[in-house]
């Protein structure tokens, strides 16, 4: 939605089908949330890749690239995430460093009504 700047941190979730079993036996794909990092430092959005502060948002163009800082183990997963499915970025508040224990989120298990936790 062209909010997004550098210097922003994001929560990073995978939307991938897992295969799940029905009643009757049957394997079918279920869509499910997955929460794969929180409080991830936005490094550039598009070519922007510093904050100019006072900038003139309508003369800035969306981009769908966004770089982030991430260990090579962490890019590897969002990369092999973003092949089976998509990623999503939530931006965060800039007082809300916090991590907190995610869950993943089904129809089947709607976030926070499940006992396993990531």
């Amino acid at each position: 939605g062209g909010m997004l700047r550098p210097g922003d941190h994001v929560d990073i979730l995978g939307l991938v089908p897992i295969p799940m079993p029905t009643a009757d036996g049957r394997m079918v794909n279920q869509l499910s949330t997955i929460p794969l990092f929180q409080d991830i430092l936005v490094l550039a959005v598009g070519q922007e890749y510093t904050a100019i502060p006072g900038g003139d948002k309508a003369d800035k163009k969306l981009s769908p690239i966004v770089t982030l800082a991430l260990a090579p183990e962490e890019a590897n997963l969002v990369a092999f995430v973003q092949e089976q499915g998509k990623i999503r970025l939530v931006l965060r508040s800039p007082q809300d460093t916090k991590k907190q224990v995610a869950v993943p989120a089904t129809w089947a298990r709607p976030s926070g009504s499940s006992s396993h936790r990531f």
